[in-house]
């Protein structure tokens, strides 16, 4: 993989998160306070919180690295590897990904004006007794 390549992962990645968290921010602001508890009103403002810290911490982290691994500088000692980048994307990803699951859960619960089904239990058929 090309550094050119980890750039466009990045922006496209970033571009999502942030997609994401204008949907979700749009919900909390044009959705009244009582049509969403405080249950699930918690529930949105932990998982914004949480997607823009990675996205001011760990993702501009990286966009620094790829800045710096470009540069060729001297100041940059010891040098940034392509396998460096990779191995830092690579846990970077292990976070976004946790994010996109988290945006998802919000998704398919209750919350009001997104068109999210209602989670009921599910009945389960009692076991049929054993003879022996």
């Amino acid at each position: 993989m090309e550094t050119s390549e980890l750039r466009n992962l990045y922006e496209c990645e970033r571009n999502r998160l942030n997609t994401l968290c204008d949907k979700w921010q749009k919900v909390l602001d044009k959705t009244p306070t009582k049509s969403i508890n405080d249950e699930n009103r918690g529930k949105i403002m932990a998982v914004l919180g949480q997607t823009r810290l990675l996205l001011s911490k760990k993702m501009k982290q990286f966009e620094g690295l790829l800045s710096d691994s470009n540069n060729d500088s001297e100041f940059t000692h010891p040098p940034i590897t392509l396998q460096d980048l990779e191995g830092f994307w690579e846990l970077v990803m292990i976070q976004v990904n946790e994010m996109y699951i988290k945006f998802k859960s919000l998704e398919e619960g209750n919350v009001p004006g997104e068109g999210n089904r209602v989670h009921t239990p599910k009945n389960r058929a009692s076991p049929m007794p054993r003879y022996r």
